[in-house]
């Protein structure tokens, strides 16, 4: 049993894992900037903000993924209200995800500010109480809202029946309700298939997914309230919240409270089962020169059925140095646990995740992470499943990214990413390489080459593709056509199994407030042709 003394010096090697750069300015997480997924193409992602303006091309954007924020994106490009991105590894990314950057919010009151408020929304997971510069005028009223109905349709020769998926999204969001301290954000999905409609009538919440859906109220400039589902991203590897929250500020620090549960692990439904509540306290520093700072560190305690099971601390570090230097880094140091009727107060750091990058210049920047999570379930009604938790390994993750633009219209990046389990099992190693030409002469289109490996215990796999892409009609319309070619090496095969991928992409932009988009892939193998047809229409108000 570690002594007081060592759980202490425990806790502080965990907290400097984090906050090892000593003390330097904070960026409030009131501040950061969210939006949303309004594209997805064979090789990029399309994200919408707000405004684009303190995004730097090289920028790591976030996504939650299982319960954890985790760098999902690089931005490659951008125009004044989108950004142009690619994937940092195989996640699945659809229309709408909520996507959040480390950079602050940018609120200017010129007219071109507005007028970005006319054409599209602000989707923003936390949102607090905005005051002008004046305080004795108050914001007005903002409602912002979207929905989006897409389908999903794969014909193959090798199946009878075509398979189907319908996927609709909702989220609204409004600022100071009727000129009053309330604000509210909510982000819901529904999705079914043909043929399955079975299992929504068994339980809704197999297609029904409610992401955010919660309220605020702001006592004055200093203090707010929420209620609801809500992601709180000073904590953020607890993913959502479903109940009561506080935040208190206080010059440079921040203290805050929650008492809520747990979405359900099967279906994100409400479970009051698994409740959870802890308090947490930060310090921020927010600076206008770009030198932002801020460590957050909460006790949490989870329980299920009433019985505690877990507490633990969570760190969190959020900070750009220099304007070059962005660094995020999380993580959680379990002081009890509850297995099998039997509680243990032995330290043990479950989850760690830093991710940071720094910029050499205007035309090269370099990234990297190191991941070691696990997704920790101690809940004693579970009991049979304690044995395959208790063997399961942490697993590590590393990655380094490096872009350089070697002419204005001319940009180059690689990547490489190792993941493995201390048992060496399961290891996996990912090679990445592309060349972009924004701009091609003549066609006034962009050209992009990539290649990649992957080697896993059991495959290998080389894809190489090329996409041209173009806008037409002042930006109404957008093209894109590619093709790739993939070779499959299975370990348990002799021979190699290789595919062939054509697709087309065309969206076009009805209004300031719609748009339609229509998909189209083509897969040539020497087993089945497969066909995917995906349509979306999307509306703002």
């Amino acid at each position: 049993m570690p002594s007081t003394r060592e759980k202490i010096i425990n806790i502080l090697r965990a907290f400097l894992l984090i906050t090892g750069l000593g003390s330097v300015n904070a960026q409030s997480q009131h501040d950061l900037l969210s939006g949303q997924i309004s594209f997805v193409s064979s090789k990029n992602v399309y994200v919408k903000f707000p405004s684009t303006k303190s995004i730097h091309i090289g920028d790591t954007l976030f996504l939650n993924i299982n319960n954890q924020k985790e760098a999902a994106l690089i931005v490659t490009n951008k125009s004044s209200s989108s950004c142009v991105c690619t994937p940092l590894s195989d996640i699945k990314f659809s229309l709408g995800q909520l996507i959040v950057s480390n950079r602050e919010q940018v609120i200017s009151k010129s007219p071109e500010r507005e007028k970005l408020h006319e054409e599209g929304p602000v989707y923003k997971i936390e949102e607090t109480a905005a005051v002008r510069k004046d305080s004795t005028k108050r914001k007005q009223d903002i409602f912002r809202g979207r929905i989006s109905i897409a389908t999903y349709s794969n014909y193959s020769e090798s199946s009878q029946k075509a398979a189907y998926r319908f996927n609709y999204t909702f989220s609204l969001t409004g600022t100071r309700v009727n000129n009053s301290n309330l604000s509210f954000d909510s982000y819901i999905s529904f999705r079914h298939r043909t043929n399955e409609w079975y299992k929504v009538q068994e339980n809704i919440n197999n297609a029904l997914k409610i992401y955010t859906l919660a309220l605020q109220y702001s006592f004055g400039k200093s203090m707010d309230a929420f209620i609801g589902r809500r992601v709180n991203y000073r904590i953020a590897s607890m993913g959502a919240i479903d109940g009561i929250q506080f935040e208190k500020r206080i010059k440079h620090f921040v203290f805050g409270t929650v008492l809520g549960s747990r979405p359900d692990l099967n279906d994100y439904s409400l479970n009051f089962k698994l409740l959870e509540y802890g308090a947490y306290a930060g310090h921020q520093i927010t600076r206008t020169n770009g030198f932002n700072f801020e460590n957050t560190a909460a006790l949490i305690n989870q329980m299920s059925h009433g019985n505690t099971d877990r507490r633990f601390i969570h760190i969190q570090h959020v900070s750009t140095l220099f304007r070059n230097l962005s660094i995020f880094g999380s993580s959680e140091l379990d002081i009890f646990k509850k297995i099998n009727n039997q509680g243990s107060n032995t330290f043990r750091l479950t989850n760690l995740y830093v991710t940071a990058r720094y910029r050499f210049s205007k035309k090269l920047n370099i990234s990297g992470s190191y991941d070691a999570r696990n997704n920790v379930i101690y809940y004693e009604t579970y009991k049979n499943d304690i044995d395959r938790l208790l063997e399961e390994e942490t697993r590590q993750g590393f990655r380094l990214q490096l872009n350089y633009q070697i002419w204005r219209f001319i940009s180059l990046g690689c990547s490489g990413n190792l993941r493995m389990q201390q048992s060496g099992k399961n290891e996996s190693k990912n090679y990445n390489a592309y060349l972009n030409y924004s701009r091609l002469p003549l066609l006034n289109a962009a050209l992009n080459l990539n290649t990649s490996f992957l080697q896993t215990s059991y495959l290998k796999s080389y894809v190489s593709g090329a996409s041209l892409s173009k806008d037409f009609l002042k930006g109404r319309f957008y093209s894109e056509l590619y093709m790739r070619y993939i070779k499959y090496q299975y370990n348990s095969f002799e021979y190699a199994f290789n595919q062939k991928i054509a697709g087309v992409s065309l969206s076009y932009r009805l209004n300031k407030n719609s748009s339609l988009a229509v998909y189209s892939e083509k897969t040539f193998d020497n087993q089945s042709n497969n066909l995917l047809m995906n349509a979306r229409i999307m509306i703002r108000f």
